[in-house]
């Protein structure tokens, strides 16, 4: 069996037939993966064999699996099941003890690779039980079109080989006015300022004005012994040991209350180190904070001057700014979340951007905007080929930006196939629950199409209770020659949990090539082992 990257196993078992409503093409695509499913649901040993993931690829595989039990439950366990296609796209099985009936039919997409991606329960009256359905090219504006009348406002750019396939905005930008958003709404985008000190930085390395090897001592006087060994370097990788943050209780707000540079720097130098530069890698706002500082002693210009005149002009981003600069009312968002900062909640309205937060936040801009940040950055027009290739990394991930105001901004980082998901209402848990899902849908289905890892690891897994157990370890794979056994319970992989999402966790840290440290437990012991990807052959 071969394995092109770590696949979920799920278990449910069903005995089904095949009747076609219509003659079948049996070299359709369509046909064939009719096939491939009555083969899925045929097995008798509780697992889908890796071959069929594909197929499965469009419907969450825990919400496949939980709408298949609830079948199986409603109608008592029962296994036999009768599949039929009624037409090229879409198709039905049943459940037929003598109690009950439960029709799971099941649609296909239109274009290639052909996948299942909406699954449906039915009673006999054919009144709806549970549904399960995914994004889809086909349905793409569709299921954004319900979210925004169920929960969604904010706006969305999707593209598709290069090109925008959808760029639309919903809902509210202001309530009290009721001012709608729009493509061309300006929103506050949380962390993604980080990009552009990352981006500035390595502009001034190009420069040949300083070098990511130089230690901070350098730049700033009175650099306490303990920090005096961190470099650029350090603060840009997560390695320089210092805190998330440097706001402290007297601030009023921890986000927007006013302290300048050399406040800011005090702080930061003040604070204990979490650990020795360079030993670990914890996420560090105050280490960005520290890089704007050095891209205004370099450069002898402030950041916000900086950014605009050496990135923001450059990539032709004319909406993009900080807090407290004025706004006209009809295109910036008010934020609608569980904190507010001022009436309206909007960033003209906070105080200019604080070094609380300088260079990682305090900034805004638009979908329109942040698109062509990412053009500029993948077409070499601010930075040089080395450091374009530094700035990208992998290329595949998303990056999660928000704050406690009500504004999330999501976006990946696959070229040609990138999404951009924005909101101003996320105000709850529950909110916040289904942005993060909507999230994971639009990565699901702009990755589907990117050009697959080049590497594997050789392991098919399975979700067992609160863990992910191996199954199966591919002979000579990299997973066997990093130590990884046949019913180890695979914890973390680079510290992330692979519970939620692992496919997508580990395809992320696969596209480098990079080792990948992995915790697991086995025979009720913790262990750690390092697993070098192996190019495919």
């Amino acid at each position: 069996m071969k394995s092109t990257i770590p696949v979920l196993i799920l278990a449910f078992v069903f005995s089904a037939t095949v009747c076609l409503g219509q003659k079948p093409d049996t070299k359709s695509a369509h046909t064939k993966t009719v096939t491939k499913f009555q083969k899925l649901l045929e097995q008798k040993n509780d697992e889908i064999i890796a071959d069929a993931q594909p197929i499965l690829a469009r419907v969450s595989r825990t919400q496949l699996l939980e709408t298949i039990q609830r079948a199986r439950k409603i109608t008592r366990g029962n296994e036999a099941a009768e599949i039929i296609l009624s037409s090229p796209t879409q198709g039905y099985f049943i459940y037929e003890p003598s109690s009950s009936y439960v029709k799971v039919s099941f649609k296909l997409t239109q274009s290639k690779p052909v996948q299942i991606f909406e699954i449906k329960l039915e009673k006999k009256d054919g009144s709806p039980i549970a549904s399960v359905s995914s994004l889809t090219w086909e349905n793409l504006e569709q299921k954004l079109d319900q979210a925004a009348k169920e929960w969604f406002e904010g706006a969305v750019l999707v593209t598709r080989n290069g090109e925008v396939v959808l760029s639309k905005a919903y809902g509210q930008a202001n309530r009290k006015k009721k001012i709608k958003n729009t493509t061309k709404t300006i929103f506050a985008i949380g962390s993604a300022p980080i990009d552009f000190t990352h981006a500035g930085i390595l502009l001034l390395k190009d420069q040949g004005k300083l070098k990511l090897s130089d230690r901070i001592t350098k730049y700033f006087d009175d650099v306490p012994e303990d920090k005096k060994s961190i470099t650029i370097g350090h603060l840009m990788t997560g390695a320089s040991g210092l805190r998330d943050f440097h706001d402290i209780k007297t601030d009023k707000n921890p986000d927007h209350t006013w302290i300048d540079r050399d406040e800011a720097i005090r702080r930061i130098m003040a604070q204990k180190l979490l650990f020795k530069p360079g030993t670990k890698k914890r996420h560090s706002h105050s280490a960005w904070g520290l890089l704007a500082a050095i891209i205004e002693i370099v450069s002898k210009e402030t950041y916000p001057a900086f950014t605009k005149k050496h990135l923001f002009q450059p990539a032709g981003m004319n909406d993009t700014g900080f807090f407290g600069e004025k706004l006209s009312e009809q295109r910036v968002a008010v934020g609608y979340g569980h904190r507010k900062s001022s009436e309206p909640n909007s960033p003209p309205h906070w105080g200019k951007t604080s070094w609380l937060v300088m260079g990682s936040g305090g900034q805004t801009s638009t979908l329109g905007d942040m698109f062509r940040w990412q053009q500029a950055m993948r077409d070499g027009t601010i930075l040089s080929p080395e450091s374009t290739r530094q700035y990208l990394g992998p290329g595949d991930g998303v990056h999660a930006n928000g704050d406690m105001f009500g504004f999330e901004f999501t976006h990946s980082t696959v070229p040609d196939q990138l999404f951009m998901l924005i909101s101003n209402t996320i105000d709850s848990r529950e909110k916040r629950r289904k942005f993060d899902q909507l999230t994971r849908q639009l990565y699901r289905l702009t990755r589907a199409e990117a050009a697959p890892s080049k590497y594997s690891l050789g392991v098919v897994m399975a979700i067992d209770g609160e863990k992910v157990l191996v199954r199966q370890v591919l002979h000579q794979s990299a997973a066997q020659r990093g130590g990884i056994q046949v019913g180890d319970h695979l914890l973390t992989a680079n510290g992330e949990s692979l519970l939620a999402d692992t496919q997508n966790v580990l395809a992320k840290m696969l596209a480098s090539g990079k080792p990948i440290k992995f915790e697991i437990e086995r025979d009720g012991e913790k262990i750690k082992l390092t697993v070098k990807p192996l190019l495919k052959k």
